[in-house]
C-alpha cells in the first residue's frame, strides 16, 4: 500500500511540474491576445469540465501532463493571412509567438531558481574550497591540502561543485588528469596531477539501506560474491561478529573484519533473528579522489550560488550529452524518463528518513526536474517548445511562414526522435527496477 501511495504522489509532483510548464503558456499566450481554447490539467478522459470567459478549463484521469490549446495554433491547411482570425495563433506577430513558446520552459527555470534558492538558504550548499582529504586517497597522494580552492578538473572550469562532478564523470576514470586550484592562503594557481590507481578491498555483494537507523539489505549481487546468497531481501542487520550495529557504524564494522575469513552476521528475518555467514571477496576497486568540499551556510551568498548552479546544470548537460552521442558516456547511465522521475520521487515518499530529510530531498528533486524540464524542451527538436522556435526563426528569414505539410514533415521526424528517446529511457528504467 505505501508503495502504491508513493507511485501515485510521484505521478503527481511530477504532473505538477509538467502543469506549471504549460501555465507558463497559459499566462503569457493570454497577456499578448491569443485565444485560449482549453486549459487541461492532466491526460486522459476528461473528469471534470467547465468554461469561463469562453475558454474550457478541464481535469482529466491520468495523473501526469498538462496543455493548453490555442485556436488555430495546428492548421490542417495552409490558411492565408487575410483569413486569420484575431486571437489566432498565427495571427500574432512573431515576438508575441516567441515569448509565448519561451513562456513555458523559463516558468519551469524561474520554479526551480525560487526552489534552489530557498533550498541552500536554509540548509547551506558545497563551495569548491577543500575541507577535507581523505588519507590515502588520490588527492592526498598528489598532495592536494584543505583550504585549496578548486577552479579546473580534467580540463572542465570549475565554478560549483556541479562543475567539479561533471568534470570528473565526462573524464575516462582510467587515464590520469590535472587538478588545477587557488592555493589555500593565496592567489597562487597550482597544478596537481592525478593519477589513477587501484586497490584490492573486501566486499559483501550487498547494497543496503537505512530503516528506522537498521541497515537493511536492499540489493544482493550474487555474481560478485555468491556467498552473498547466504542474506535475503530484506534482511534487517542486527550484529557483526557478535557486536550491535546502526546504520552509521555498519560498513566501518564490516571492514574492520573484512580481510578474506568468514564474518558472522546476526539478522532479523521475517518473525526471527537468524545467524549466518558470508565470506568478503576481494575485488579491485578505483582509489577515490577523497575531496570533501566545504560548505557554505550563508542565506545571502545562497541567491548568486543558486544562478551559478543552473547555469553549470545545462553546461554540464550540454557537456554529458555530446558524450553519449558519442559514445563516450554509457546512455543507459545518463538518461531517465517519466517511469525513472517517479520511481525516485517514490522512493523518497516511502523511505524511512526523518520527515525533514525527506521534505529536503523531495523539494531538492522537484528543483532539479523542473530545470531539466525546462532546459530539455529548448532543445531545437519538433515537436519541443525550442523545435517550434526554431520553425519560427525560420519564418522569420523567410518572412513567411513554412507551409503546413512542410511543417508537418519537421514536426513529424522530431516526434518520432523524441518517441524513441522516450522508447530508450523507459526501457532503461525499466531495466533498473526490474535489476533491483
Amino acid at each position: 500500500m505505501g508503495q502504491v501511495v508513493g507511485v501515485l504522489i510521484g505521478f503527481l509532483i511530477l504532473g505538477l511540474m509538467l502543469a506549471i510548464h504549460e501555465l507558463g503558456h497559459y499566462i503569457a499566450g493570454r497577456k499578448l491576445g491569443f485565444t485560449v481554447e482549453e486549459f487541461s490539467i492532466f491526460m486522459g478522459p476528461r473528469l471534470l469540465s467547465w468554461e469561463r470567459n469562453g475558454i474550457k478549463y478541464t481535469l482529466k484521469l491520468i495523473p501526469i501532463g498538462a496543455s493548453v490549446q490555442f485556436a488555430g495554433e495546428y492548421p490542417e491547411h495552409d490558411v492565408p493571412d487575410s483569413e486569420l482570425r484575431k486571437g489566432d495563433f498565427y495571427e500574432r506577430p512573431r515576438w508575441a509567438r516567441a515569448i509565448t513558446l519561451l513562456a513555458g520552459p523559463l516558468m519551469n527555470i524561474v520554479t526551480a531558481v525560487i526552489v534552489f534558492g530557498l533550498l541552500y538558504a536554509s540548509v547551506g550548499f558545497a563551495t569548491t574550497s577543500v575541507g577535507q582529504v581523505a588519507p590515502d586517497s588520490l588527492a592526498a597522494t598528489a598532495g592536494v591540502v584543505p583550504g585549496d580552492r578548486i577552479v579546473e578538473i580534467a580540463d572542465y572550469k570549475v565554478k560549483t561543485d556541479l562543475d567539479m562532478n561533471i568534470g570528473l564523470i565526462s573524464h575516462d576514470a582510467q587515464l590520469p588528469y590535472d587538478l588545477k586550484v587557488i592555493s589555500a592562503g593565496s592567489d597562487t594557481v597550482k597544478t596537481y596531477a592525478i593519477q589513477p590507481a587501484t586497490r584490492v578491498q573486501y566486499m559483501l555483494g550487498v547494497t543496503f539501506a537505512s530503516e528506522d537507523g537498521q541497515p537493511v539489505i536492499y540489493e544482493i549481487d550474487s555474481a560478485l560474491n555468491p556467498a552473498a546468497s547466504a542474506f535475503v531481501l530484506g534482511d534487517r542487520i542486527l550484529m557483526v561478529e557478535g557486536q550491535p550495529v546502526t546504520e552509521e557504524n555498519f560498513v566501518s564494522s564490516v571492514q574492520q573484519h573484512a580481510t578474506g575469513v568468514p564474518i558472522q552476521f546476526t539478522v532479523f528475518r521475517g518473525s526471527a533473528e537468524t545467524a549466518i555467514s558470508v565470506t568478503p571477496v576481494p575485488v579491485d576497486t578505483a582509489v577515490p579522489l577523497g575531496i570533501s568540499l566545504a560548505p557554505n551556510e550563508s542565506a545571502l551568498e545562497a541567491i548568486p550560488y543558486t544562478f551559478s548552479y543552473i547555469w553549470s546544470y545545462t553546461k554540464g548537460t550540454g557537456r554529458v550529452l555530446g558524450q553519449v552521442f558519442q559514445g563516450r558516456i554509457a546512455a543507459k547511465d545518463s538518461l531517465t524518463g517519466p517511469i525513472g522521475i517517479v520511481d525516485m520521487l517514490s522512493g523518497v515518499v516511502t523511505s524511512e528518513r526523518d520527515a525533514g530529510v525527506k521534505f529536503a530531498q523531495l523539494f531538492s528533486m522537484f528543483g532539479m526536474v523542473s530545470l531539466a524540464l525546462g532546459t530539455a524542451n529548448l532543445l531545437p527538436i519538433a515537436p519541443l517548445d525550442g523545435g517550434q522556435l526554431l520553425l519560427l526563426g525560420i519564418e522569420s528569414v523567410r518572412r513567411k511562414r513554412l507551409s503546413v505539410k512542410a511543417q508537418s514533415i519537421i514536426t513529424l521526424a522530431g516526434v518520432l526522435f523524441v518517441l524513441a528517446l522516450a522508447l530508450l529511457s523507459l526501457s532503461f528504467d525499466i531495466g533498473r527496477i526490474i535489476g533491483r
